[in-house]
């Protein structure tokens, strides 16, 4: 039952019978009378009025074995449950996940709570943001059905009194296999709350998944942590927004033991104010080897000492990892040491397929990561963003990609690099390697320095699987001549490009090299040259090449100060068959361009601006 039309089915229709010889089933009843599921997803105007029709159909179906009530009001679940008659026989699902729950009122919960131990249960997804402390508390205390395998409950408050409550209920609950528990608004738990929650085990449960988010539970983990050995069959760990401190972290990383078959592991932190980042003491023991970690994401993370050391110290040994994510706090600066700690210690191939390392202030020490690249020959993106990389970083990566020969995506996002962290770099002028694989580069906010330029420019025309390529300047650096040049002369082959956006470059004058190279990529159907400073020269140029792009269907060439000359790329444009999308905003005069537009959409109508 899923809507107004379902509902009037059910409890209005005085005109349905089971066509049978037999005039007794004939009746409004009976059309339902052998009922034995149903599933209500509604939640319509009038529920009091509905609720007590729905309650009245309930009351008849004396064969019902099961009943799922997903997204319905309060007093609509309630008016259900109240009327079920088999009880013995009837298994009850309430709501299915976090986005299909069932939201309570504080008066519903408490109803609820008296309805709940009528019933065998397997699943309870609901949402409590609307509930009183005391109406909570008394419904978790409800919840003690041997039964039930999935639990979840979101905007829940921990005080005290619920806390208490619901750690009393947790290890009796004997074939738990789901347990979420989401706090309203990162509200605040103290160390007694948790140590009610989760201090009370005492036997193995066959957890299979564990949330625990959105609460602040500084310097309180730890009661968390101790519980995990009596989940050893714990797969998949979720612990987001908790605002973990340095000690929280390195704790749980240590803890991991006790679950050896945990599969993934997310950590979204927040970040964490100067305060409450505390020098943790490192365990330097060997560690354990933990086999079937299969995906780590830690986020708003501090690198430090600690926390690098730990790190370092069990990710060599997850020998079935295949996503690593670890983005900082805020631009977290790391020095040489933590990087070296972090990724220092592999000495054996891993499966890691996708490495994330974001957020962080890696300025002159990204050497430790590149050097373990080595060690992940599987690897098919390689996502580093917001890093201050610097000149030499960046060409040491590019460099290093000749050891993960499966890379399908790069993408490396940079932040502007003050003068003084711009070196020059040595530029390695062996041939480079020919990388078959590589699918799509993305290089923003980086500065195209000759270093860069020289080994971008020998290593992109060997890229013979490249679909897409993102190159983007940090804050308008400047360019000459000679690095594009650089850049894009090495092409005198075919390309399967069909994507190039080359934007934020100081480029007025030299971007001859770059309009040569397109008759390479027959491919192409998006280009953009945005924020590029063009001048006459560079746009008759890119003009001139269009006969070789003629599967072009996204052309933008807005920010760049064409003045008049704007105009002249009506005729050109016109004759690209496949175009449907057209952006020059802020290329000219405003009267200048309504005339192109005007022109162009008289020839090619489909066109959008």
């Amino acid at each position: 039952m899923w809507c107004d039309e379902h509902f009037r089915l059910f409890t209005e229709a005085t005109d349905i019978c089971v066509q049978s010889p037999s005039a007794s089933l004939c009746s409004e009843q009976s059309c339902l009378k052998f009922l034995t599921s149903l599933e209500c997803r509604y939640c319509g105007r009038n529920e009091t009025r509905k609720a007590r029709a729905l309650g009245g159909l309930i009351r008849n179906c004396k064969h019902l074995k099961m009943i799922e009530v997903v997204r319905c009001d309060d007093s609509i679940l309630c008016a259900l449950l109240a009327q079920v008659v088999n009880l013995s026989k009837c298994s009850l699902k309430i709501g299915l996940d976090q986005w299909h729950d069932c939201r309570l009122t504080s008066a519903g919960a408490v109803r609820l709570a008296k309805l709940l131990p009528r019933f065998n249960i397997s699943d309870i997804h609901l949402n409590l943001i609307n509930c009183c402390a005391a109406a909570v508390d008394t419904l978790v205390s409800s919840i003690t059905h041997k039964t039930l395998k999935q639990l979840e409950l979101s905007g829940i408050r921990l005080t005290p009194a619920v806390a208490v409550a619901l750690g009393q209920s947790l290890p009796e609950l004997s074939s738990l296999v789901t347990l979420k528990l989401t706090g309203a608004g990162g509200s605040n738990v103290q160390g007694k709350e948790m140590e009610a929650l989760f201090g009370g085990f005492n036997k193995i449960l066959p957890l299979d998944k564990l949330t625990f988010s959105g609460f602040s539970v500084i310097s309180c983990l730890a009661p968390l942590t101790k519980s995990f050995r009596f989940f050893p069959n714990l797969r998949i760990l979720d612990l987001e927004e908790l605002n973990m401190d340095e000690r929280n972290l390195c704790d749980l990383l240590e803890s991991l033991r006790f679950i050896p078959n945990l599969k993934e592991l997310r950590v979204p932190g927040k970040p964490l104010s100067h305060a409450h980042c505390c020098t943790a003491e490192v365990n330097t023991a060997a560690g354990f080897t933990h086999k079937t970690l299969e995906r780590l994401v830690l986020k708003g993370i501090s690198l430090t000492p600690a926390v690098a050391t730990t790190l370092g110290r069990l990710l060599p040994e997850m020998s079935s990892l295949v996503t690593l994510q670890l983005t900082g706090a805020n631009g977290s600066i790391v020095q040489f040491e933590e990087m070296a700690a972090l990724f220092g210690g592999f000495s054996k191939t891993l499966p890691l397929c996708n490495l994330t390392f974001s957020g962080f202030s890696v300025i002159s020490c990204l050497a430790p990561l590149t050097k373990s690249l080595r060690f992940f020959p599987n690897l098919r993106e390689l996502y580093l963003g917001k890093l201050n990389m610097n000149e030499h970083n960046l060409c040491h990566l590019l460099e290093n990609l000749r050891f993960i020969p499966n890379l399908r995506i790069l993408n490396v996002h940079g932040k502007p690099l003050s003068h003084a962290h711009c070196c020059t770099a040595e530029v390695n002028t062996a041939a480079g390697f020919t990388h078959k694989t590589l699918e799509r580069l993305v290089l923003s906010g980086i500065s195209l320095t000759p270093a860069v330029a020289a080994t971008l420019g020998r290593s992109l025309p060997e890229m013979s699987s490249l679909h897409a390529l993102h190159l983007t300047g940090a804050d308008g650096s400047i360019l000459q001549a000679e690095e594009m040049e650089a850049l894009f002369r090495g092409f005198n082959k075919t390309f399967p490009l069909y994507k190039l956006c080359f934007t934020d470059f100081r480029a007025r004058g030299c971007l001859a090299p770059l309009t040569k190279s397109l008759r390479f990529f027959p491919n192409l159907d998006e280009l953009y040259l945005c924020r590029l400073n063009m001048d006459e020269p560079d746009l008759r140029g890119l003009l001139e090449s269009f006969p070789f792009i003629r599967n072009l269907e996204i052309l933008n060439l807005s920010d760049n100060s064409l003045d008049h000359a704007v105009t002249s790329i009506v005729p050109h444009v016109i004759r690209l068959p496949k175009l449907g999308r057209l952006k020059i905003n802020q290329t000219g005069s405003e009267e200048d361009l309504n005339y192109v537009r005007e022109i162009i959409k008289q020839a090619k109508p489909h066109v959008e601006f």
